[in-house]
Formats: structure tokens, sequence, C-alpha cells
């Protein structure tokens, strides 16, 4: 029995008595699990690999074993390499279910944010947190509805299924919040009152709060005594063209898309955005947050009703 199948980089199985071999170029390598009696069983691929000896017994029964965790093998080995040392940046998910809600990298290192946010606490958030909402949210929708990401978070009454449409809320929540806050988020500055927004967005919060500081007080006041898991944001509401600005607070992973309003600025309130640096002590989270805003970000959505 003869099978063939392409082996992505950096993939090792183990499975049935299989152990594999690590791709040596960036080309496909092909490669042919050829069973054999037990005394002979051999691997035999193309592209920088030479025919290799199994040490072990290859069943009908184990190949196919192998190549049915083969898609489980690649996109595990995707996430533990998107993984980098201490002050790497995070890459994306590697799984393939044809058109999917992304996981961007980082756009700085993990360790980027400190003292205000930890290398460790980034490198679990993203790649874990993160990670975790995107991967469930793509399992819920499908394809279609993946190609509509976030914007169907506006409509989830057109989700008939009601786990499903649960399932769409809470994880696609997650990960959009998520992407949103990872992006408006820049090296620390060393005097939080000189970190200020410009443009139309510096206008329009000056009109709307009287000045930036009665905004951040509203703002963080409204983080520190948020009930429980959640998030804050500063949002606009609708598309008018006022260009109204308001705070709200939203339980769990909600979203301000889903009142069919854009989400400027937010932060994450959930213990774990926290507590490795913070402990119990949110306050001090809060205020020192407002030196790692990346208000060039938050202007950009502002101004182009674009999230990134």
């Amino acid at each position: 029995m003869t099978l063939v199948f392409d082996v992505p980089r950096g993939v090792a199985f183990v499975s049935g008595g299989l152990s594999g071999v690590q791709r040596r170029s960036s080309a496909s390598v092909a490669c042919w699990l050829v069973a054999r009696p037990p005394d002979s069983s051999k691997r035999h691929c193309k592209g920088g690999v030479s025919s290799l000896s199994l040490q072990t017994e290859v069943s009908r029964r184990a190949v196919l074993r192998t190549l049915v965790l083969l898609p489980v093998a690649v996109g595990m080995s995707s996430q533990v390499n998107a993984a980098t040392a201490t002050g790497g940046t995070a890459t994306g998910s590697g799984t393939s279910l044809g058109i999917e809600v992304p996981v961007p990298p980082l756009p700085y290192p993990y360790n980027a944010l400190e003292p205000v946010i930890d290398a460790k606490t980034m490198r679990l958030h993203h790649d874990k947190h993160f990670v975790g909402y995107v991967t469930k949210v793509n399992a819920a929708l499908t394809e279609e509805q993946r190609k509509t990401f976030p914007s169907i978070l506006t409509r989830l009454s057109t989700i008939p299924d009601r786990t499903v449409r649960e399932t769409v809320r809470n994880q696609g929540g997650g990960a959009i919040n998520h992407r949103v806050f990872f992006e408006i988020m820049r090296t620390p500055v060393a005097d939080a009152q000189k970190n200020t927004p410009g443009g139309a967005l510096g206008d329009a919060i000056n009109r709307q709060f009287g000045s930036l500081a009665a905004f951040q007080k509203e703002f963080a006041q409204a983080a520190k005594t948020l009930f429980g898991s959640g998030w804050v944001w500063l949002y606009e509401v609708g598309k008018s063209p006022r260009r109204e600005l308001k705070i709200g607070t939203f339980a769990n992973q909600d979203s301000p898309l889903m009142q069919g309003n854009m989400p400027l600025l937010g932060l994450d309130v959930w213990e774990h955005a926290y507590y490795l640096r913070y402990g119990p002590d949110r306050g001090a989270y809060v205020d020192a947050w407002w030196r790692v805003v990346n208000w060039p970000a938050v202007e950009k959505i502002f101004e182009t009703r674009q999230l990134p």
C-alpha cells in the first residue's frame, strides 16, 4: 500500500509507531509511506530528505491513524512555532479551513510594553487566549460566514441556531476585541500626560468630554468599577455625520459592534490581562495603561471607520 502526502515544515509525526522527519527545504516534500512486512518499512522522501528507515512496524491501521491526525499535527506545529523566544514577535495561526478569521501577529515583541504589561502576560494573552477565541469562532462559522467577519457580529440574530449564535457572540467578540486591543498599544511613553490624540479624534474627544483629562477620568472610572470580567470601550455611535462618541462597559466579550457601533479604544479588564503583573490591583493597571495607548492607531480607526 502506498500513500502520498506533503510534509509541512517543522512537523514531527508520532502516531501508531511512526516517527517523522522535519522538512529541510522551503519547498514541499513529497513522501511515500510504504507498508511492508514488519521487518522492512521505509519512508521515501524527495526534496532534500533521503530515504530513512523507520524503527517500528508500519501497519495499515497505523498509517491510516497517522493520516487522520495529520491536519491536527500541522495546526499544532504552526501554533507552537508561533511562539518565539521572549522578546520575539508572535505569529498567526497556521490552521486551514479555507477562508478563515486570521490571527494577526503582535505588531511588536512580547516584551515591548514592559513595564506596563509584562512579556509573559502578552505571550499568554495573544498565543493562548486570542488564538483560542479565533480558533473557536472559525469552527463555529461556515466558510461563507467567515468571509463576513467581523461584520457578522452586527447581525447575530441572522444566525438561526441558538448555540452557534452564542458561540459566535462569545468567541467572535473575543476575537475582534483582542485584535483591536493589541493594535492600539505601543511601547510605553515616559509621561502619560504627553501621550495625547490629535486630528479629528482629538477634536471630537475635546468636544464631547470637555478635555482629554476629563475623558480619561471617566474612562478609567468605568474600567475600575466594572464588576466581573469585561471591557471598557470608547466607541463611535453608528455612522452619523455628528461623529458622536461614547464610553461604555461590556460584559464578557461583548463588543460595540453588536450594537452597530464602531469600537475605537478598548481596555481589557479580564484578570488574564493584568493579574501576573498587578495581582488584584486593577486600578494600578488601568492608570498605567495610558502610557501604552497608541493614539495614531486609534485615530486611524476613527478617520477610516475601518477596524485593523
